[in-house]
């Protein structure tokens, strides 16, 4: 057996407190993808890269997008794909920026917008992004009012896995009246209340935010702000939850 294969075997016996890490998931995938032990498998590939991206691997989210843009393993799903390549443009992999940029210069899987397709290439920066920055369209014309951005990752009812510090933030919006940036928040959400974890601005449909390490249920909303208009729109609220262990004996 691979080493992979070995760890995840010894962490399924190991009782439901130790959670397989993303990384064995991944390598799984790709043995399962190259055919390393045995004929390539796509499917049990994207199996394996889906749960691994679940846990936060940013790699296996590009990977898991880029399957399901293509119908390799999966049925091909280019809005699951395009919210999966956001969250791997958050964690910071250039190439998920530039196909993002794509989706939103073709209008697929996500909403028309040059404005937003012209931001995920420069934070690509690849050779390519360069070169479509240099040949993007207008596209159709503006409209006259600013529209909200809708949330696509997570949604209301998401439940993210144990051993998860932090969360991808992703949403979609069309073509606005003129660029846009976006206002993040997070907020812990308790019995009592609410409190707030993150407040951010952006000029990208997608962020990285850290997690703290107490509570389980977090809401989340964006709002787009014209540059040089005076006018917002906010987006509804999205609460998702986080598995937590169950504390030891010596932790009670």
């Amino acid at each position: 057996m691979r080493t992979a294969q070995l760890l995840l075997a010894f962490l399924a016996t190991a009782g439901p407190a130790i959670a397989g890490p993303a990384d064995v998931w991944f390598e799984l995938g790709l043995e399962a993808d190259l055919g390393t032990n045995s004929a390539p498998d796509a499917s049990a590939a994207f199996d394996h890269f889906l749960r691994a991206a679940k846990a936060g691997h940013g790699q296996a989210a590009f990977n898991v997008a880029v399957m399901l843009d293509s119908g390799r393993g999966v049925r091909r799903d280019i809005v699951d794909a395009a919210a999966w390549y956001g969250r791997a443009a958050a964690r910071g992999d250039r190439r998920a920026a530039y196909n993002l940029g794509q989706l939103y210069e073709k209008g697929e899987g996500v909403p028309a917008n040059s404005d937003v397709a012209r931001t995920w290439y420069e934070v690509s920066g690849l050779p390519a992004a360069r070169e479509r920055i240099q040949d993007l369209a207008p596209g159709a014309p503006r409209p006259d009012d600013l529209m909200s951005p809708q949330a696509i990752a997570p949604l209301s009812g998401e439940v993210l896995p144990d051993g998860r510090v932090d969360a991808e933030l992703v949403w979609t919006i069309p073509l606005q009246p003129e660029p846009c940036r976006y206002n993040i928040e997070l907020r812990s959400v308790t019995e009592l209340g609410s409190e707030e974890v993150f407040a951010w601005t952006a000029d990208t449909t997608a962020v990285l935010v850290v997690l703290p390490p107490t509570g389980t249920t977090f809401a989340w909303r964006v709002t787009a702000v014209g540059r040089r208009m005076a006018d917002y729109r906010t987006g509804a609220w999205q609460v998702f939850t986080v598995v937590r262990p169950s504390p030891s004996k010596d932790q009670r």
